[in-house]
């Protein structure tokens, strides 16, 4: 989104791009599934977080993800 000027515009695409990876991550995982009731969740937002982290490109070094799922 550096192309893109205005802060706010560059920001709400961000948001939309975030939210698009989230669906298409957990249509793979769902696609990929063989027993929909053994869909690893964990794993899910696991892959989820990382992918944030990326995409904010921030400092991550002083986060730290607990879950419990």
């Amino acid at each position: 989104m550096e192309s893109v000027k205005d802060k706010r515009l560059s920001e709400a695409f961000l948001e939309s791009q975030n939210r698009i990876t989230s669906m298409a991550l957990i249509h793979e995982k769902l696609y990929r599934s063989v027993d929909l009731m053994k869909i690893d969740f964990k794993e899910y937002i696991d892959d989820l977080v990382i992918g944030l982290f990326q995409s904010y490109g921030g400092n991550t070094e002083n986060i730290q993800l607990n879950t419990n799922v």
